[in-house]
């Protein structure tokens, strides 16, 4: 079942990136799968599918805690800068200066 998910996800990423959905994450949620199936096995990866499957969703809001912003997800997660996807750290200036 191992092999299965990392085929399935190989397969994935042969899909023109124009055609699927931006990730909030800095790590693809794809290449994330499929570095803790390869890892950790089948379980593990699809744990891992699940939690980037409900984690991920369009309605998130970014929110400024101090200096830093972090991302809230629609189920609540909180993601740090860090982990936030390149895009959303663009995003996130041009939201500042906006404000300016």
């Amino acid at each position: 079942m191992k092999y299965l998910l990392l085929v399935l996800i190989r397969l994935y990423w042969l899909v023109p990136s124009k055609s699927r959905n931006r990730c909030l994450f800095k790590e693809f949620c794809c290449r994330h799968v499929f570095r803790v199936t390869s890892t950790n096995g089948f379980k593990a990866g699809i744990k891992a599918l699940k939690f980037r499957f409900r984690t991920f969703r369009p309605t998130y809001k970014l929110l400024a805690v101090g200096r830093q912003s972090v991302l809230l997800c629609k189920n609540g997660h909180l993601i740090d800068a860090a982990n936030m996807a390149n895009w959303l750290k663009k995003k996130e200036q041009e939201v500042d200066l906006e404000k300016l």
